[in-house]
This record gives C-alpha cells, sequence and structure tokens, in this order.
C-alpha cells in the first residue's frame, strides 16, 4: 500500500500483521500524516484512543480503509500536553478529540468546541485516565 510507504517517511512502523500495522509518527509530523491518510482516499476514522504510560501521553489514531486498519500513534510529551485537532480533515473526530482531551487531559489544539463531553463542566481534578 502506496500510504504506507508515505508514513514510514514520518515515522516508523512497529507492529504488521495481514490487515493491520501500526506506526509511530512524532508529534511534529503528525499532521502531515493525517493529511497523506486523507489524500490516500481514506476519509474514515474509527477511533481514537489515548494511554498514559506514565512518562508520556501514547494518542492513537485507527483509520479503516477496506477492511484494513491504520493505527498512527503519537507520543505526546506531559509536559506539553496539547495536540491539533484534525476535525478540518476527519469531522468524526469531534467527539472522539473532547473525550480524549477529557479523560487524559490534553489540550485539543483548534478544536471548534471544546469542553466536557461526560464529566460536569465543573469537574476539578486530575482526569480519569491520567496516571
Amino acid at each position: 500500500m502506496k500510504l504506507i510507504e508515505q508514513l514510514k517517511k514520518n515515522g516508523k512502523i512497529y507492529k504488521k500483521e495481514k490487515n493491520e500495522v501500526w506506526i509511530v509518527i512524532p508529534y511534529k509530523k503528525i499532521n502531515d500524516s493525517i493529511k497523506e491518510v486523507l489524500d490516500s482516499g481514506i476519509n474514515r476514522i474509527s477511533s481514537i484512543s489515548g494511554y498514559d504510560n506514565g512518562k508520556e501521553i501514547e494518542v492513537i489514531y485507527h483509520f479503516v480503509n477496506e477492511g484494513f486498519l491504520i493505527n498512527i500513534k503519537v507520543p505526546v510529551s506531559k509536559q506539553f500536553n496539547e495536540i491539533q485537532t484534525i476535525t478540518d480533515m476527519f469531522p468524526a473526530a469531534f467527539l472522539l478529540e473532547k473525550e480524549l482531551s477529557e479523560m487524559l487531559g490534553i489540550k485539543i489544539i483548534g478544536h471548534p468546541k471544546p469542553g466536557k463531553l461526560f464529566l460536569p463542566e465543573n469537574f476539578k481534578g486530575k482526569p480519569p485516565l491520567r496516571k
């Protein structure tokens, strides 16, 4: 798949199976990489997940194309703690980014309507999925 070769220029494949690939992309290359996904004809994001590994937050974008899964992982520094929205390219990311922000405390730069999704607006304290 041509897209995988393009994404390898921005990052590194760390897992590849028959119908699935996992690629880690540096933070500075994520928007270019997401645009490459869109430009390749993939217009469906299935999920955005995140994980606090203790050192940093791993944000993972999950795309599906004709039964093939493309997973792009982006390490986000806990000190920097922000990532650009992709809602301009993938409108379905709207709620996924809100959940990511709320549960892991990552600021989504440029999100069209930031705010809580599940927790009360006046919620104070550590985000529920942070270590």
